[in-house]
């Protein structure tokens, strides 16, 4: 026979509703204006040897299936509604609603997005994930990103985060270079007025009204190219079944506005300081007790110990015994001989390997596009507010390499505008 066009519910140049009919199916043919001459397929038909997916068992089944097992699937039957597109290709499946298997068993009921390959969630102006609880049709009314709770929790965590950086700072142990981004971030992420999320860059907020966890039987990994910040009203607990380690380029401070306390249950502790001095410091008592066995003190220069004007100084094999007043003495008996010496022991430390200088190279960009910015001055500046380096960029936009310093630090950038 000719080949007859296929009617369609919606069609145009660009456009249109297209299911292709397969070899064998049943269709009903029809006339334009009731002209024999012109044909067209009006409908496909389901036959005996192509039966109907929909049936009496599955009646309230709304259903949209290719040959390959592409699927639209809509259930409308009362209290059990669901909607299922899947795809055979990964058994990649968005399951909405009353999830059933197929044996059409519940096992589940919400949403669902699974597949067996990769899965990818992506947003470019910002993603909110929460598992608090908006009822019904009322819940539906309100903005996408309605989120009153959570921005409540931000604003919380930044004051919490400020009032702990000014107290450290207050006892010379520095301010939580932390709180300064997370109070940026709380202001492009969290519109207070309107108790929603604005997003104005482009980040990721979680929330969840009972507790949040990441688990895994391998490992975890954060990093973080400015700061990382952990904020508790209450309690912060790390534990770790083996070790714990912790390792900072440059400072490690610690404050605590009531006890500091540090335990080793059946080993030693150690306070080691490799190339600097070690200051213990108390406003009122300061006690050195060995419970069980001996203390210790070894330098390979002088001991002084001092107080109220009196002095001992034990030095080049020499002992100073000085007091503005008494020196009182009292022993069964003073017995004294010839001279003798006692080498302190001394602590070996590891050799420091020198630091290498961290160089990097900048590319400079027109601000909201990825057109480099060509022969132009600029300047670099360490924190310090120091010029370490300036010149012209180059016709990729780049900088020379730039040593800023012994650590990859943070640095100001500089450039003549046109």
């Amino acid at each position: 026979s000719l080949w007859l066009r296929l009617a369609k519910p919606y069609s145009g140049e660009t456009y249109g509703f297209h299911f292709p009919l397969i070899n064998g199916t049943e269709v009903a043919i029809a006339f334009t204006d009731g002209n024999p001459n012109r044909p067209y397929i009006a409908h496909a038909m389901h036959d005996s040897n192509h039966a109907d997916p929909v049936s009496t068992a599955n009646k309230h089944y709304n259903v949209i299936r290719t040959p390959a097992n592409n699927k639209l699937r809509m259930n409308d039957k009362r209290g059990q509604e669901h909607i299922k597109l899947a795809t055979e290709y990964g058994k990649t499946q968005l399951n909405l609603g009353h999830a059933v298997n197929s044996q059409k068993s519940k096992r589940g009921e919400g949403f669902e997005l699974r597949t067996d390959d990769w899965g990818v969630i992506r947003a470019g102006k910002g993603i909110y994930v929460t598992s608090y609880k908006r009822e019904g049709d009322e819940g539906v009314k309100k903005a996408s990103l309605d989120a009153d709770e959570t921005v409540s929790l931000l604003e919380a965590g930044l004051s919490v985060s400020q009032r702990l950086s000014e107290r450290s700072d207050s006892h010379r142990a520095g301010k939580l270079k932390g709180v300064e981004s997370f109070n940026l971030f709380v202001q492009y992420t969290a519109s207070e007025a309107e108790s929603r999320l604005s997003f104005t860059q482009p980040s990721m907020v979680l929330s969840s009204p009972k507790g949040i966890a990441t688990v895994t039987p391998d490992n975890i990994y954060h990093y973080a190219e400015q700061n990382i910040l952990l904020a508790s009203k209450n309690e912060t607990n790390i534990a770790a079944n083996q070790s714990i380690h912790m390792s900072a380029g440059n400072e490690y401070s610690v404050l605590a506005k009531q006890d500091i306390k540090l335990f080793s249950g059946e080993a030693k502790v150690q306070l080691q300081a490799h190339n600097g001095d070690i200051e213990i410091i108390a406003d009122k008592t300061l006690k050195v007790i060995s419970n069980d066995d001996k203390i210790d003190i070894n330098a390979k220069k002088e001991i002084t110990i001092a107080c109220g004007g009196a002095y001992i100084r034990i030095a080049n094999g020499n002992i100073e015994l000085y007091a503005p007043g008494l020196i009182k003495q009292g022993a069964q008996g003073f017995p004294f001989s010839g001279p003798k010496e006692m080498q302190p022991t001394l602590y070996s430390f590891p050799e420091q390997q020198p630091q290498k200088p961290y160089l990097k190279q900048f590319l400079l960009l027109e601000e909201g596009s990825d057109q480099p910015i060509i022969n132009r001055e600029y300047q670099i500046l360490n924190k310090a507010n120091q010029v370490i380096a300036e010149g012209k960029t180059d016709a990729q936009g780049k900088t020379e390499i730039v040593n800023t310093g012994y650590e990859e630090s943070e640095v100001i950038f500089r450039y003549k505008k046109d």
